[in-house]
């Protein structure tokens, strides 16, 4: 019996081993059928041994062009593109500011810090949770960029382009440990509450748990930190409503047309004359008044005016 137990168990292992196999193997044609390629199947030092012209790089990008099954196997014709340098960037998330944000010319664009230079950069990116995404970079307006880089408020407000984000995330991830909270109806650190408003980052010795509609999230610290920190942001209030003012207006200008300048039009004249006419009829009535008194400065008094005054002079017990 105990031969029989042993026979079933080594059946058992190497039937689940055989199962998992195939299940690889399966999902890596579905993929290759979808000109993707599967990480199983992906180069390696080992499997190219027996080529010397090529080598294994870091930040290969794998491009299948078309696949076909014969006796001998499944065979693809793939393009491996082999970056000739590597730069190393860091990604710069954009702050939500009541619903606003700084962003390129396209949504899809995104900021990021040139670590060797220290210089900003807009970036088109693919693939951009890979390792070693491919990006296309742009130049940021030179207005902007100066404005950025100075920590000049007012004059990124006016050079730098704004877009309306509906829905921003809520919380993000950032360097050191730092958790960039953005819009949340409590955050907690540990049992310690935080009273600042958002958009701030904290850094939290703590589990931090976040609470917004009802649905709580709780994030580990990535790093030790000593003690709770809270960073706000720089911006006043009233920086934040000049943003907001400056790029909604705008926005408002962009939508208006024909009809509505016509309403704007015609609500301005009505402005504008309404306070002339008023003005006018006080005129008119003051002028009549003045051109009364001087009617009557120049034909004298008329005879009823002169009865009265005759009548004044005569004494109550005169006789004539």
């Amino acid at each position: 019996m105990g031969a029989l137990f042993s026979f079933i168990s080594t059946y058992n292992i190497v039937f689940a081993e055989l199962a998992r196999l195939s299940a690889e193997i399966l999902h890596s044609l579905e993929m290759l059928s979808d000109n993707e390629m599967p990480q199983e199947a992906m180069r390696t030092n080992k499997t190219c041994a027996a080529s010397n012209l090529v080598k294994q790089t870091e930040g290969e990008i794998y491009e299948i062009l078309n696949c076909y099954g014969s006796k001998k196997g499944y065979h693809c014709t793939t393009i491996i593109n082999q970056p000739i340098q590597l730069a190393r960037f860091m990604k710069m998330h954009t702050v939500n500011y009541k619903g606003f944000e700084a962003m390129g010319t396209s949504p899809n664009w995104i900021f990021l810090k040139n670590l060797e230079t220290e210089t900003l950069t807009y970036a088109n990116c693919r693939e951009q949770h890979s390792p070693h995404p491919t990006c296309l970079t742009h130049d940021i307006e030179p207005k902007c960029k100066q404005a950025l880089v100075a920590e000049k408020v007012a004059e990124a407000i006016e050079h730098c382009n704004f877009g309306k984000v509906d829905d921003p995330l809520s919380y993000v991830q950032v360097t050191e440990g730092g958790v960039l909270i953005q819009r949340a109806n409590s955050v907690s650190s540990g049992q310690t509450a935080v009273t600042a408003e958002p958009p701030y980052i904290i850094y939290s010795p703590d589990p931090l748990t976040i609470t917004e509609d009802g649905e709580e999230t709780v994030i580990i610290p990535a790093k030790a930190i000593e003690s709770l920190t809270t960073v706000e942001s720089s911006l006043t209030e009233g920086d934040i409503d000049a943003l907001i003012w400056a790029h909604e207006g705008e926005s408002y200008i962009d939508s208006l047309g024909t009809e509505d300048y016509v309403n704007i039009a015609l609500a301005l004249i009505q402005l504008v004359l309404v306070p002339a006419t008023i003005f006018w009829l006080w005129r008119m009535k003051q002028q009549r008044n003045v051109l009364g008194s001087l009617v009557t400065a120049v034909h004298g008094p008329d005879k009823r005016t002169i009865y009265k005054r005759n009548l004044s002079k005569i004494k109550p017990n005169s006789r004539i």
